[in-house]
């Protein structure tokens, strides 16, 4: 059963005898299906709250009076304090994650939401930046540094020359670097404006993707 308000679709499931809902935009009605057929594996734990951490972002369970309805964090917003009964942005990143690792041929990395990017004076004013990942990973930390390409400086940057950046304000402030959070540690991103233009591999230099991504 779906319906609609304005611009968003409201899919309803009563498959289990308990009705649950979810709402994003028709672009993604598929994986909206999706996401509430993984919920209904777990409907004899369904209560006000439940949680389910799918790809990047949690979505979880407000019980009303007449089924469940699947949350997520609003990533327009403050997501660390405000919720969204709106999926789209949460589904379409999870989607842009998976297609900037099959572009490059390599599997995803997990990455969640609230995890750090460390960000390198200048990031913010280059047109052009670089992204390398680390595997040794500070708690809460994707491991990725972004800096200006070519670097401001050819000296390692120091803690005071970085800044700390969550996955969700990077969303918002540079979508495409976040698009790119999901590449391993054997690559290194260029990312031009916001688009991803070129992924290489570290130990053989060889271009694994170039385009616009």
């Amino acid at each position: 059963m779906t319906s609609t308000n304005n611009d968003t679709t409201t899919i309803r499931s009563d498959r289990t005898g308990t009705q649950i809902r979810a709402t994003a935009l028709p672009d993604v009605e598929p994986q909206v299906r999706g996401l509430i057929s993984q919920f209904e594996e777990f409907s004899d734990e369904w209560r006000d709250g439940f949680t389910l951490q799918i790809g990047w972002a949690p979505l979880w369970l407000r019980e009303d009076d007449d089924g469940f309805t699947i949350l997520t964090r609003d990533f327009l917003g403050d997501p660390r304090t405000a919720s969204s009964e709106d999926l789209t942005l949460a589904i379409q990143v999870m989607i842009s994650l998976l297609r900037t690792a099959e572009a490059a041929g390599v599997t995803p990395e997990d990455v969640r939401w609230d995890e750090r990017v460390f960000c390198i004076d200048g990031w913010d004013t280059s047109e052009l930046v670089s992204l390398v990942r680390s595997d040794d990973r500070a708690e809460n930390s994707t491991g990725w540094f972004v800096d200006a390409s070519p670097p401001r400086s050819e000296n390692e940057a120091t803690a005071d020359e970085m800044v700390a950046i969550p996955v969700w304000k990077m969303l918002q402030l540079r979508p495409a670097i976040a698009r790119a959070l999901s590449l391993r540690s054997t690559t290194v991103t260029l990312v031009k404006g916001d688009h991803i233009v070129a992924i290489f591999d570290t130990a053989t230099r060889q271009s694994l993707f170039q385009g616009k991504l």
